[in-house]
């Protein structure tokens, strides 16, 4: 099996640089990578899944993939209702913040996250053991999803980009 995951295409100026969880942010087309862009299309997948967030389903319409799977396990973290949307800067006002959420990603995941990052785990690792063990896949989502998905695969994301329109593609036996 080979898995590609990509990252949708980037969202409209004022979404960057916050926390966009479940909200359904549409895409920014103006900004496309055209390079990256190219690197999809030119490949073949077997099975093709993607977030149901118009993020991702958009991404791959604008990549011309028609017959895709979507499935609400790959969207991104549930953010809490007061995190959603909000930038670090904002979130760093509240009264509730301290500096010591900061010092792992998962105290960070528990202070804003509404899904526990067991809970966040469980569901990735669910759509991951219904994959076709043969088939050449195409997962679009979101950069929390590829990082548990590296994570769970063995992978560390230390220095893998995954900006928007990143693909990384992942060999496994």
């Amino acid at each position: 099996m080979a898995i590609t995951l990509l990252r949708h295409a980037p969202v409209p100026k004022e979404y960057r640089g916050r926390y966009i969880g479940w909200s359904d942010i549409p895409i920014y087309t103006k900004s496309v990578n055209t390079e990256a862009v190219n690197m999809i299309k030119n490949q073949t997948f077997e099975q093709v899944f993607s977030s149901d967030l118009s993020r991702c389903t958009d991404t791959l319409k604008m990549l011309g993939f028609k017959d895709f799977i979507t499935d609400k396990r790959l969207r991104e973290v549930k953010f809490r209702n007061w995190a959603e949307c909000r930038s670090f800067e904002e979130i760093s006002r509240r009264e509730d913040f301290s500096q010591s959420y900061l010092k792992s990603m998962e105290s960070w995941h528990r202070y804003i996250a509404d899904e526990t990052p067991e809970e966040f785990r469980t569901r990735i690792e669910s759509f991951l053991s219904e994959l076709d063990a043969n088939s050449n896949i195409l997962i679009c989502t979101h950069a929390g999803v590829m990082r548990e998905i590296l994570s769970i695969l063995g992978y560390s994301d230390e220095h893998i980009d995954i900006s928007y329109l990143s693909s990384i593609k992942i060999k496994r036996l």
